[in-house]
């Protein structure tokens, strides 16, 4: 569970990913701007100290295929809540239309459980997505 960050709406939104996951619930300013979180599986070892880089190295290979090949930056280890966490910041996409979006993603681990949230944004709203991510990371409760 979390909060929804002020000027985001809840919102229903479905995210295609290459191993066809979908993301179901987040917040959005817009179609382009956005805010998700999903569980993506359970672990069947719990994320340890003693574990927590061959847990990287998985992860940075399945958010690369993920993203089609798009270079990420910044593998960040972190925690959050007491939990082992990474962030990543993918390489801004230039659409057809020529617009430009950026996504950072966070993974999180609690236990047997691993959490994405996905902080969307276009140039023009980073700032305000990315206060949004933070808020929503400040409030993510993992069960």
């Amino acid at each position: 569970s979390h909060t929804v960050p002020d000027g985001f709406a809840q919102d229903k939104i479905t995210l295609q990913l290459a191993n066809d996951q979908r993301a179901v619930t987040g917040v959005a300013l817009d179609r382009d701007n956005l805010l998700t979180v999903y569980v993506l599986g359970h672990l069947t070892t719990p994320v340890t100290q003693a574990n927590v880089a061959t847990y990287a190295s998985e992860l940075e290979r399945a958010i690369h295929q993920n993203l089609g090949g798009v270079p990420i930056s910044g593998q960040q280890p972190t925690t959050l809540a007491g939990t082992f966490a990474f962030r990543y910041h993918a390489r801004p996409i230039r659409r057809k239309d020529g617009s430009v979006i950026s996504e950072d993603q966070i993974y999180v681990f609690h236990g047997i459980h691993e959490v994405r949230v996905g902080c969307q944004y276009t140039p023009a709203q980073k700032a305000k997505v990315l206060a949004g991510c933070s808020n929503l990371l400040a409030t993510l409760r993992v069960s």
